[in-house]
């Protein structure tokens, strides 16, 4: 097969992906909660693994819900967004990490470009990596959850 009739078979294929995630209906895009109520605060610490008493940095952990939230948006809306993992916030672990990962050849616009930037500015440190020839991890991480020292 030629690469011509490659490119479009590739590009039938995409549109039929789009097509079926717009059928879906996407979500529209999360807006932040910045402050949290006495119960959503315990609901969080409930989820924790084996707390131990350290003092959870309510701000770094509200930045790390945001950037599940949005990644999982982007999973939802954007048809170059292949996979999400969001590391749920441990006492053992100092730092908490939301990863996406998008096709090699990949273009972000208007909200899903919005919400990558959002995703940029709430990030303590950003990683790139190429994991597999098809594939780039970009990996949002937020450093010290805990204000106990390590």
């Amino acid at each position: 097969m030629d690469m011509g009739k490659r490119i479009e078979l590739a590009k039938i294929k995409a549109e039929k992906e789009y097509e079926a995630k717009k059928k879906t209906g996407g979500t529209k895009i999360p807006r932040p909660a910045w402050s949290m109520s006495p119960d959503e605060i315990s609901e969080l610490i409930d989820r924790l693994d084996h707390y131990d008493g350290k003092t959870l940095n309510m701000k770094k952990a509200q930045q790390m819900i945001r950037l599940g939230e949005l990644a999982k948006w982007l999973l939802d809306n954007s048809m170059d967004i292949t996979t999400i993992d969001i590391e749920r916030i441990h006492p053992s672990h100092p730092n908490a990490l939301v990863w996406i990962e998008l096709k090699r050849l990949s273009s972000l616009d208007d909200e899903e470009l919005e919400v990558f930037k959002e995703m940029t500015s709430l990030a303590d440190h950003i990683f790139f990596s190429g994991i597999a020839d098809d594939v780039i991890r970009v990996s949002f991480a937020i450093q010290r959850v805990w204000d106990e020292p390590f």
